[in-house]
């Protein structure tokens, strides 16, 4: 071996045991009413606009499976043909949510999500006039980009005066794809723990459809007397049966709904899914640990490997290691002063890409296990889209 090649080996070698992120080669995707605008992320973590920009897309943003890239609007879902620049091609299949089941209970008004292996996608469906229940329909993607109905499930049942679940947004699906969760939200509140974590339960078909699971039970960590749990609408997952929960704790009359006080900061639980879908966690509520800044999650994820957990927090991101059914543990305090983020997405080599919800400036971080920074090149000011006059972030990231 000559003397450079051991150079290459040794410097190689010394980034991977170092934890060191390799470069970054990603495609951001930013979805907005002129259409989709697609940057090619730097190694600096600068984002470059993509010629054709912005690529004619109609509808919300879903995501990519990288071959394919899916929207939808309110009654139909879309799939496009994702060009080798990353770019956006031609429409290859579109499907009319309205016929099949499900549609009795209205509309898509959440967004859809795709499934870890890419081959299915979520819709949730509500906002009937009766308000009389919700709907979560799945559709499969084929290797050639076509949509298929594969099934759906209804939930919330009973009747106008029900508390519905419109705002339960998209449900969080875990690594294994065996089971998902959203949280049940009523009248502008979060999910009101008086009697306990109020979840919703999926659990899946050997097809990939998810069904309504009924008889949901768990275990939380124990709380002092006149003390609840409540959850802050913040789940994300690792690879494997493993959840993070954003939750904060209310002293409550709970007779009287006006009565509740946070006691606050938020507090990170994590918690393992077992064979049936209950999650059980073993935390107790001295050894979970708080967020720093405001103390409220506005966004977290975890990373690929199960490994950081990213939580938007105050004037930026703060990181944590996940430690699966063990205790999450404290790893930054908050990084940078990137302002109010609202959405975050990690691509596979390491890298966290954070939107400002009202600057629509995207932050970029390289993290490993030993530390985290924000990039040089960051952060790119890209357009940001308003939903009701108000600015709202959607974009997702593909790894090449």
């Amino acid at each position: 071996m000559s003397e450079l090649s051991i150079q290459l080996f040794v410097c190689l070698m010394t980034m991977l045991s170092t934890g060191a992120a390799l470069a970054q080669e990603a495609y951001v995707y930013d979805n907005l009413a002129a259409g989709t605008y697609v940057y090619d992320a730097s190694s600096t973590g600068k984002l470059t606009l993509i010629k054709g920009s912005p690529f004619q897309t109609v509808g919300s943003l879903i995501g990519t499976n990288g071959k394919f890239f899916v929207t939808a609007n309110a009654t139909t879902v879309f799939s496009y043909v994702v060009a080798s620049n990353g770019g956006i091609g031609k429409v290859v299949s579109e499907i009319n949510t309205q016929k099949y089941t499900g549609s009795e209970c209205g509309t898509m008004n959440s967004g859809g999500e795709f499934d870890r292996t890419g081959a299915h996608i979520y819709i949730p469906l509500s906002g009937d006039e009766n308000g009389n229940c919700d709907s979560l329909q799945t559709y499969g993607i084929s290797n050639t980009g076509i949509l298929t109905f594969k099934g759906a499930t209804e939930y919330n049942q009973g009747g106008p005066f029900n508390i519905s679940v419109n705002s339960m947004g998209l449900p969080t699906i875990t690594g294994n794809g065996k089971f998902a969760y959203g949280f049940l939200t009523a009248a502008g509140f979060d999910s009101v723990s008086c009697y306990g974590p109020s979840i919703t339960t999926f659990a899946a078909e050997s097809g990939g459809v998810l069904n309504y699971q009924a008889g949901y039970s768990g275990s939380f960590p124990a709380l002092p007397p006149g003390v609840s749990w409540v959850l802050l609408g913040s789940m994300t997952d690792d690879p494997t049966d493993h959840v993070a929960i954003a939750v904060d704790s209310i002293n409550s009359d709970c007779g009287v709904i006006r009565d509740i006080t946070y006691t606050g900061p938020a507090q990170l639980m994590s918690a393992t899914v077992d064979s049936q879908g209950n999650l059980t966690s073993t935390n107790t509520y001295e050894n979970m640990p708080t967020l720093a800044g405001d103390g409220s999650p506005s966004s977290m994820v975890l990373d690929p490997t199960g490994k950081i957990l990213a939580v938007a927090t105050g004037t930026g991101v703060q990181f944590f290691h996940f430690n699966g059914a063990s205790p999450i543990t404290t790893f930054t305090g908050v990084i940078g002063v990137s302002g109010y983020i609202t959405h975050m997405s990690w691509d596979s080599d390491g890298h966290l890409y954070a939107q400002n919800g009202a600057s629509g400036k995207m932050h970029v971080y390289e993290v490993s296990t030993k530390s985290a920074k924000e990039l040089s090149g960051s952060p790119t000011l890209i357009p940001i889209g308003t939903v009701y006059g108000n600015p709202v972030s959607s974009f997702v990231v593909r790894s090449k």
